[in-house]
């Protein structure tokens, strides 16, 4: 992982709140709350440095894992990222 200034932090964490807000997802759910962080700072690894542009992108991929047979790679990535 990189460094972020602080602006850039702002925006993961705008994308993280926006995210957390179209999906319902309550501050007191730190799982689930977790599991988007890990979609937005895996998408912002890139260039990708705009609040819409994340949040869009996370919500697309956490949608797409909550549905039988979603994405397993997003799974497969975020219990690894816990072990390491």
């Amino acid at each position: 992982m990189g460094f972020y200034t602080n602006d850039q932090i702002n925006i993961l964490q705008d994308a993280l709140n926006l995210a957390c807000a179209d999906l319902g997802i309550q501050p007191e759910d730190l799982e689930q709350r977790e599991r988007l962080a890990f979609l937005i700072m895996r998408n912002a690894c890139g260039v990708r440095n705009d609040t819409l542009e994340l949040k869009a992108y996370a919500i697309n991929h956490f949608e797409r894992s909550q549905c039988p047979g979603g994405s397993r790679d997003i799974e497969a990535g975020y219990q690894t990222s816990l072990i390491a």
